[in-house]
């Protein structure tokens, strides 16, 4: 009895999760921009129905000539990348320009990079800063991390360390490893705060535990500078 109720069970999910499919297909054939965008991501990941690059490429696109930014993000990713179509830089950075323009902060931290390599764009260092500030202004994670790097750096703002740890800190916060492994970097050079390497092996190792693999590497070598400050101590 269990087995034919489990049967009829999956019967009707199967069933329901068919005729949302049809329902939503439905909308994005109306024009309704969000199932577009909904349609798209399935044929992209191949979610409930079979993976078709081609089809998720066209639907984003409805989407996002509609104006909806995620839409315009996603398409721009992945003419950066080439997934589903041949990479274009230049049609990458039109979409997140779009996007952008609407405050999605993704696409502001995207564009930023653009600008920061010159990938689509004219290498532009100061509107880097601008489009990245915007992100992570937003409390995009990767806009924190970026900007954080460019003042690092030095990259179209004056070079500041403290201003560097301030924005990694805020991506700490977040939980994003690339910016525990920044910490850490910053703890064991001494750049915007006390050089101290315990502290920058307990970033590390935050991030190490999430597998990232630099952060295991240098969690090794920081233990091993500690473990020498402690025996020139001694």
């Amino acid at each position: 009895m269990k087995s034919i109720a489990f049967i009829i069970a999956l019967a009707l999910m199967s069933a329901t999760a068919a005729a949302e499919d049809l329902a939503l297909r439905q909308q994005a054939e109306q024009g309704h921009a969000e199932a577009q965008y909904d349609l798209a991501a399935m044929y992209d990941y191949g979610d409930e129905v079979t993976m078709d690059l081609a089809e998720a490429m066209r639907w984003y696109r409805e989407a996002a000539e509609q104006g909806h930014a995620k839409a315009q993000h996603d398409l721009g990713v992945r003419y950066a990348i080439g997934r589903g179509v041949t990479q274009d830089y230049e049609e990458a950075a039109r979409w997140f320009r779009m996007a952008a323009d609407q405050d999605q902060a993704w696409a502001q931290a995207a564009l930023g990079g653009m600008y920061e390599r010159g990938e689509g764009v004219t290498q532009d260092h100061a509107e880097a800063v601008r489009w990245t500030r915007k992100a992570a202004e937003q409390g995009d994670s990767v806009g924190r991390i970026s900007l954080g790097r460019l003042y690092e750096n030095g990259i179209g703002v004056t070079q500041d360390f403290e201003e560097a740890v301030r924005w990694y800190r805020k991506a700490v916060d977040q939980g994003y490893d690339e910016g525990q492994v920044a910490l850490g970097r910053m703890y064991e050079n001494g750049l915007g705060v006390t050089q101290d390497y315990k502290e920058a092996a307990r970033w590390y190792q935050m991030a190490a535990d999430k597998g990232h693999e630099e952060a295991e590497q240098a969690l090794e070598r920081v233990v091993e500078r500690s473990e020498l400050d402690d025996l020139l101590e001694d």
